[in-house]
């Protein structure tokens, strides 16, 4: 739990799997609905520092990185070999 107030409660969740509305089920399920979620990360990439809408090319870490979690390997190594 981050923060109550009076009205609301804001806690932070880590899933490692995420299917479509399960944070909003959940809630709905204790009596507790959602009334908003932020996603801070997907795939261990963060937004940090982004406001709503904004965008920033990935560095190439970022790339292997996501490269890595879908299994495709290195971009440098995929590259050299003559794909990608």
């Amino acid at each position: 739990m981050l923060q109550e107030t009076e009205k609301n409660t804001w806690i932070e969740l880590e899933l490692t799997e995420g299917r479509t509305h399960e944070v909003k089920q959940m809630g709905d399920a204790i009596g507790h609905p959602v009334l908003k979620l932020i996603r801070v990360s997907f795939a261990g990439q963060r937004g940090d520092g982004l406001r709503p809408g904004e965008s920033r090319p990935l560095t190439e870490a970022e790339i292997d990185s996501l490269r890595r979690v879908a299994g495709l390997g290195s971009l440098r190594r995929a590259v050299r070999a003559g794909r990608r």
